[in-house]
């Protein structure tokens, strides 16, 4: 063949691929959607207008140009600290001529957890569709029901095209506060930088994480610790819902197995644990909730196609918090890894993240105990009597007993999480939610240790452990270090009232309003809630810390041992009251309370007179969590006793 006749063989091969290419944007439905795709994205990108420009206009609204100067910030933020690929995303902005950028639809089997998928080029298969074409959207949306699909169909403000294009800002986003606005930004910033194809679940998951953790850095590097706060508040709140709409999509997974040769069976079942569900969100996960309102949680759909959407954006998102701690809680550090592990299994992104989350740090480990599985750390240290930390709660994780593993230089300290609580297994079996269960954890921990004697510290609610499994297993304990002490709570309430009624006359009345109607998540029970944490928990909190204690604790573990509140006592210890057998305690024992303490100095101090002798010690300008508050006070004390142990 000639050069002529093979370039003629080409052009007309080429020829041929466009009249195809056409043939099929033109003729088929697909093709319809994507030229109606390009040509709005075409719109966008004509319509672009340069941020900086518009900052810099003087007919510019203020409220507008402080919007995009965060933006702007958001983006040098990301680029600069976080490393993510901006290329030039984000530098410009396009006004829309409606309120809604696109409508997602979504859509589900009704009587099997298998999504309704859509394919595309170069992305591959979906499970959502978006719409320009409201209408052609809404009309979508309707055949699929009419086909049998649970449907979901809702709003979209933002979108990326993965780096293909300069993706400007668009209106639409803007009318987000200066929070969700920075977070949207790092999140679709994240997709520049890494995108696993197939793995849409872990793409939107990630990035969600990203964005919110990567919102609150950029706010906290500007001094804004306030918006800081609101953004890990709501990123708690993604997290307790995630683990709702995965716990619903076990429940209904499980259903469907067991009537696999029923259709009819299969929709009663899901139906039944959908009606729970709607109960279960609005009067159990509401009040753990921040940042979201009950009426929202009661305008929630829920049906399958819910349950695959949710978990499409809020899939294990703990699982990434988790890469997140054990990278020091340096993001950059964790998104790397989050990056590598994933491709190296780019089959199972999430598997390769258990694998490193799973392989404990030397000294951590995890003990199968009854009900699940306990972490621990082991701290070794001096030939002292060995430590073990009892954290309090029930349901807080022991991450802000931390300051007592500096006790190394004397003794090996071992710190532990309850089961249900921090990083041990998760806990919803009530009958498992005793004293006497978690006395019988303990042993099995010292045990599987080889620990002959210990000493025990325990704090508020670990307090009770202490002397409750001194008086089952008194042989293995060497002394006792009894910390802001809940060992009489009807004593407890008591002065808890009190304390209640020195807070600021809002406070009582919110405080008195929604202990009535209990609606625990009021902002203004909040509000009250956190004025009586400042004066009576902790006087100097440390924010991150805070973060990592409030947002990680067991809620309904919580709720159902101890009550709502700290102040609100009506779980299965409300009338729990060690003062009948304290005169058997034969071991040393500290006692330690803080001076503005909710445990109240005037009752841990009569305790300590009903122990036969005893040590009392009170931390002057600490509340409930002295080792926070007074720290190098709170160890002198404690490691001046313990020296003495023998």
């Amino acid at each position: 063949m000639t050069r002529a006749r093979a370039w003629t063989f080409v052009k007309r091969a080429l020829q041929l691929l466009v009249l195809l290419l056409a043939c099929y944007l033109l003729l088929t439905p697909t093709g319809h959607y994507l030229l109606r795709g390009a040509w709005e994205e075409g719109k966008i990108l004509a319509h672009r207008k340069s941020i900086e420009a518009i900052v810099a206009e003087p007919a510019t609204k203020p409220a507008v140009r402080a919007k995009l100067s965060m933006v702007l910030a958001a983006r040098a933020f990301a680029k600069d600290s976080l490393h993510l690929d901006t290329r030039k995303s984000f530098t410009q902005f396009t006004q829309l001529e409606h309120d809604t950028l696109t409508l997602l639809l979504s859509g589900a089997y009704r009587d099997r957890l298998l999504p309704k998928t859509w394919w595309f080029p170069v992305v591959g298969r979906v499970p959502y569709k978006g719409y320009f074409d409201f209408a052609a959207a809404k009309k979508a949306a309707a055949e699929l029901d009419h086909q049998e699909y649970d449907v979901q169909l809702r709003p979209v403000s933002a979108f990326s095209t993965l780096g293909f294009f300069n993706d400007p800002l668009l209106s639409t986003t803007l009318r987000a506060d200066s929070m969700d606005l920075s977070d949207t930004v790092i999140h679709e910033l994240l997709h520049n930088t890494f995108y696993a194809s197939g793995q849409t679940a872990f793409n939107e998951s990630f990035a969600n994480f990203v964005g919110a953790r990567g919102a609150a850095a950029f706010f906290r590097s500007r001094g804004s610790e306030k918006a800081a706060a609101e953004v890990e508040a709501r990123w708690a709140d993604q997290k307790v819902l995630a683990t709702f709409w995965r716990a619903l999509y076990v429940s209904v997974d499980s259903a469907f197995k067991a009537h696999p040769d029923s259709k009819r069976d299969r929709l009663v079942a899901r139906d039944t644990l959908f009606a729970r569900a709607r109960q279960e969100l609005v009067w159990h996960v509401g009040p753990q909730l921040r940042t979201i309102g009950p009426r929202s949680l009661e305008r929630a759909v829920i049906n399958n196609a819910t349950i695959m959407a949710r978990r499409l954006y809020l899939t294990d998102v703990q699982l990434f918090d988790d890469v997140w701690e054990r990278e020091g809680r340096d993001l950059n550090r964790a998104k790397s890894r989050i990056i590598a592990l994933a491709k190296g299994d780019t089959k199972d992104p999430y598997g390769a993240l258990h694998r490193f989350v799973d392989a404990l740090p030397p000294g951590e480990g995890k003990l199968a105990v009854d009900g699940g599985r306990i972490w621990y750390k082991v701290t070794k240290g001096g030939s002292g009597v060995p430590l073990i930390l009892l954290h309090g709660g029930p349901g807080v994780s022991s991450f802000y007993l931390k300051p007592y593993e500096d006790l190394k230089d004397d003794r090996t300290v071992v710190r532990y999480d309850q089961l249900g609580s921090g990083k041990s297994d998760g806990l919803t079996d009530t009958t498992r939610m005793t004293i006497a269960h978690y006395v019988e954890e303990l042993e099995a921990l010292r045990a599987h240790l080889g620990l002959d004697k210990v000493a025990l510290l325990g704090h508020s609610w670990g307090s009770i452990m202490a002397v409750e499994y001194y008086q089952r297993y008194p042989q293995h304990v060497a002394a006792m270090v009894l910390q802001g002490v809940a060992l009489d709570i009807p004593a407890w309430t008591r002065n808890t009232r009190k304390l209640v009624a020195t807070l600021s006359d809002s406070s009582r009345r919110a405080i008195a309003l929604h202990e009535a109607d209990r609606n625990y998540d009021a902002p203004s029970f909040l509000a009250a809630s956190d004025e009586y944490f400042g004066k009576y928990v902790s006087r100097h909190p440390v924010a991150a810390d805070g973060d990592s204690i409030v947002h990680s604790m067991n809620q309904k573990l919580y709720l159902y041992m101890e009550g709502p509140t700290e102040f609100t006592i009506t779980g299965t210890t409300k009338d729990y009251d060690a003062t009948p057998f304290l005169h058997t305690i034969k071991v040393p024992t500290l006692y330690t309370v803080g001076e503005f303490d909710e445990a109240d100095v005037a009752t841990t101090r009569r305790l300590a007179r009903f122990t036969p002798g005893a040590q009392f010690a009170e931390i002057m300008g600490a509340a409930h969590l002295s080792m926070w508050d007074a720290r190098a006070e709170n160890l002198r004390v404690v490691r001046e006793f313990l020296r003495r142990v023998r």
